[in-house]
């Protein structure tokens, strides 16, 4: 595979062909092109016209994989255009999310360009006390509304300028300034506070003749370097902070569930579309759900932590943000997407509870691996008596009835200002398909310089059912 993000199933390579025509693999190999499809093996062949309209597999006579070979080419047998069904799917994922029920009610919602999220939460918070915000009133003002930050510079300086005017005007009479009436009074403050310079009749010097005046002067010109640099420094601060620096960190459209070795995982990608790159950049992931508390209790929403495999969270979960990275979380027996009610029930008919085969409040989260290798209590979990059909309903039915939304942080620093960069995304039950897999995003340049193409960052494509329980 090219990349991180590139798939490769038992031995079949997904790669883009700029061309058509017959392609020459090795044994076992199979090339696929958003164009002209050839699907090439010394057991068999199967090929695709210009035009899109049949696909036809011609197995060898007596090939040992003539079923495997049947079984890809009505994967792959329905195509329009010449490009496969999920191409043109990944093109209209705007369309979908605009009718997603779970719009209404999803925690981070997608309203960028690139289908990416703001990074905003929609959470409204009762009954503050407004006293902490103005203790860091520096802070309240940056993460303040523009409109509001303009206003309120515009008002300061409109008012200190209304301030002194009307102390020149009750000064005038005694300094000779000549600033009787507000209007007077208002363009000599403005030319003070914004040094304009004055125009003295008769090169006369008021400043020596009236010290009231010189004081005044010298508190205006003072409060208008504080309102200067008040408004330079917050402004700079608005324009340099660190959440406009996370636009260009992207995540994939999908997450997609499908199986590995016979598990479940849950997968998507994560990328960095500048050169210049974060340092230190990390991931963690979080479920939010909504459950009842009792048959007439209102909604809470509780929040947990997801252990990821890939990469390793014990080591950090640290990302290479260079290449597209596709983010790995088992479901396993103590993954927040699995269902807990049964076993909280059985626990309080007095079953006594395993920590080593599921997780309960407040135990300390593990992952299905740290069993099997003897890192938590050398005890291995009992593996699930469902059949995969039944345990995918049943995740299925927990994601939907309890509205879970995963939530994403990457957080890393910016090398050049050095903040610290967060980024959140979401995924609801909208965004998860099932048995599917990243087209390769990934290859390597006629230079041997590697090339990364956005275009099909979002693309998926559905895995064989003879391959979904290779690794992606």
């Amino acid at each position: 595979r090219v990349g991180n993000s590139c798939s490769s199933m038992a031995g079949v390579d997904l790669e883009d062909v700029e061309g058509g025509g017959t392609v020459d693999r090795s044994p076992l190999l199979t090339r696929m092109s958003t164009g002209d499809l050839g699907v090439e093996s010394s057991y068999g062949t199967a090929s695709q016209g210009a035009n899109g309209a049949t696909a036809k597999v011609s197995p060898t006579a007596g090939s040992p994989i003539s079923s495997t070979a049947t079984a890809i080419s009505n994967a792959i047998g329905s195509i329009s255009g010449g490009r496969f069904p999920w191409a043109s799917k990944a093109q209209t994922t705007s369309h979908r999310h605009a009718s997603c029920e779970s719009n209404s009610w999803r925690m981070v919602p997608r309203t960028k360009v690139f289908n990416q999220s703001r990074g905003g939460m929609r959470i409204r918070r009762l009954n503050r006390v407004r006293a902490l915000y103005w203790a860091d009133i520096f802070h309240t003002l940056v993460d303040a509304p523009m409109i509001y930050v303009l206003i309120l510079f515009v008002g300061g300086y409109l008012l200190t300028i209304l301030f002194f005017a009307l102390i020149y005007m009750a000064i005038s009479s005694r300094c000779h300034l000549g600033t009787s009436t507000l209007r007077a009074s208002w363009a000599f403050s403005l030319e003070t506070i914004m040094t304009i310079g004055y125009a003295y009749p008769n090169n006369q010097d008021y400043f020596k003749q009236c010290t009231p005046l010189l004081v005044t002067v010298t508190f205006e010109s003072i409060a208008g370097i504080i309102w200067d640099s008040l408004s330079i420094g917050l402004v700079f601060q608005r324009l340099s902070r660190a959440q406009t620096r996370a636009s260009t960190v992207v995540f994939s459209d999908f997450a997609v569930v499908r199986r590995v070795r016979g598990k479940l995982r849950l997968m998507f990608q994560v990328a960095e579309m500048r050169k210049h790159q974060l340092v230190e950049a990390h991931v963690r992931l979080y479920t939010i759900s909504r459950k009842q508390c009792g048959s007439d209790q209102q909604q809470y929403f509780k929040t947990d932590a997801m252990r990821l495999s890939k990469p390793d969270d014990e080591l950090g979960g640290m990302l290479l943000m260079a290449m597209p990275s596709v983010i790995v979380h088992n479901i396993d027996a103590w993954s927040p997407l699995i269902d807990r009610t049964l076993n909280a029930d059985m626990i309080a008919e007095g079953g006594e509870h395993d920590q080593s085969s599921s997780y309960r409040f407040p135990d300390v989260l593990q992952r299905e691996c740290d069993a099997e290798n003897g890192n938590r209590d050398r005890k291995r979990p009992v593996e699930p008596a469902l059949d995969p059909e039944s345990e995918e309903e049943m995740i299925k039915r927990h994601l939907v009835n309890n509205k879970v939304e995963i939530m994403v942080v990457v957080e890393g620093i910016d090398a050049v200002t050095s903040d610290t960069i967060q980024v959140r995304y979401s995924y609801c039950f909208d965004d998860i398909l099932w048995h599917h897999d990243f087209v390769p995003c990934t290859q390597e340049g006629p230079d041997g310089v590697a090339e990364i193409d956005f275009s099909k960052f979002h693309k998926v494509f559905p895995t064989p059912s003879g391959f979904r329980d290779t690794e992606p």
